[in-house]
């Protein structure tokens, strides 16, 4: 069993070979843990160590989906805790008994959600009007939303206040870039001398009667253009 000496302030259960306690677990004088507790046998089975899980259930229904459901027969999982690994969280209601159905990280949020509107994780200054959003569509695709009252915000990587979309203190890389789809010429507008670039596009016309101004604009291309044209034969 998983008793333990200090297991005597509190309420112990017992069953299946498995056992849980509530209480306190004194640490020295006038310093004390509140312990929520939960214990193997010394043959773990196939599947590691017991879990504890937070369900919410209501009145029964038959044929309810067991942890997704609170009127199933398991009632509606919130939360998975496993002591496999050093100990990991699953937050979600998708988790199940086998090992492949456990928490993979420290703090794993896992939910089917159908629409960035249903994000799995939002991290918020006022849960309302001004978050973040962070939502894995069904392909692994990750999305970082942002929103203060209804409005979109910027993200920044090691910036207090970010003032682009994407503000980025420090360099940025892009790499295996697909030949041939470049349709795009990226340019950038110095913001300060220590190499401080907004980055935007222009996207290309497909006119071949046109050339790109020093304005960065694409203009007419006429017989008195006062312009001349230099072609790179890039390797």
């Amino acid at each position: 069993m998983a008793y333990r000496p200090w297991m005597v302030d509190g309420m112990t259960i017992t069953g299946n070979g498995d056992a849980m306690y509530m209480g306190l677990r004194r640490i020295q004088n006038d310093v004390t843990e509140s312990v929520i507790n939960w214990g193997d046998n010394a043959n773990p089975d196939a599947f590691g160590a017991d879990n504890l899980v937070f369900r919410f259930t209501r009145a029964y229904q038959s044929g309810a989906n067991d942890d997704t459901d609170v009127s199933s027969l398991a009632g509606l999982q919130l939360m998975r805790m496993t002591a496999t690994d050093g100990g990991k969280v699953g937050v979600g209601n998708l988790w199940d008994s086998s090992t492949n159905g456990q928490p993979q990280r420290k703090l794993h949020v896992d939910d089917a959600a159908d629409t960035a509107l249903d994000a799995q994780l939002r991290i918020s200054y006022d849960p309302l009007s001004t978050f973040a959003d962070f939502w894995v569509s069904n392909s692994g695709e990750l999305s970082i939303l942002t929103e203060n009252n209804s409005l979109e915000q910027n993200v920044g990587i090691n910036v207090l206040n970010p003032t682009e979309m994407v503000d980025v203190n420090g360099n940025g890389r892009f790499r295996s870039i697909p030949q041939g789809a470049g349709d795009v010429l990226i340019t950038g507008v110095e913001q300060s001398a220590q190499g401080d670039y907004a980055l935007s596009y222009l996207e290309f016309n497909n006119n071949d009667q046109t050339y790109l101004a020093g304005d960065g604009t694409w203009q007419p291309l006429l017989n008195n253009a006062a312009c001349v044209l230099v072609f790179f034969d890039l390797v």
